[in-house]
């Protein structure tokens, strides 16, 4: 999909990566609500499809915690950090090659899956999160998959900023210009 709508919508599916775009000021804050709406509406549509395709199911891929709530917003912070950290590598700085950005964030959604999978379902996105969850009724560790994505999004983003070493701030760090 990256692939498909880079070029229509930034490939934006997912509210906290959008949010940490714009706190790093990399996308113009007054399209933040239009986007998350679209990302949510998208994600409520899936689910809506699913349910009418599978008429009486009552699973709808809700995530939930195997981990006690505290351990369960590490795991998400850290797996959306890491997510958002090559999102923002690859997607913002000139020097990565642009070609190969959808096959290394389908790479950090594969690795982020299978090693938190078993923790948290390795949600890392709110809209992902929140249809399965309304359409379930399992409501209980939202606040998790609500939260947790973007305060680990927002940290990548800010903490890549820090060490991008563009020449455009002047870092005095070593090997940055």
């Amino acid at each position: 999909m990256v692939y498909a709508l880079g070029h229509i919508s930034g490939a934006h599916f997912n509210p906290a990566v959008t949010m940490a775009f714009a706190v790093a000021r990399h996308f113009p804050v007054r399209e933040v609500l239009v986007y998350c709406a679209a990302q949510i509406l998208g994600g409520l549509a899936a689910v809506a499809f699913l349910a009418a395709l599978f008429p009486g199911a009552v699973a709808f891929g809700v995530t939930i915690p195997s981990v006690g709530f505290a351990p369960a917003f590490a795991w998400e912070v850290s797996l959306t950090f890491f997510l958002m950290f090559v999102i923002i590598s690859v997607a913002t700085d000139t020097r990565a090659v642009g070609t190969m950005a959808g096959v290394a964030i389908g790479a950090i959604v594969t690795a982020c899956i299978f090693i938190g999978s078993p923790m948290t379902g390795a949600s890392m996105n709110p809209a992902r999160s929140l249809a399965p969850a309304l359409f379930q009724g399992e409501m209980s560790s939202f606040w998790i998959y609500g939260s947790a994505p973007f305060v680990g999004a927002i940290a990548a983003a800010l903490f890549y900023e820090a060490i991008r070493c563009d020449g455009s701030k002047k870092s005095g760090a070593k090997g940055c210009c």
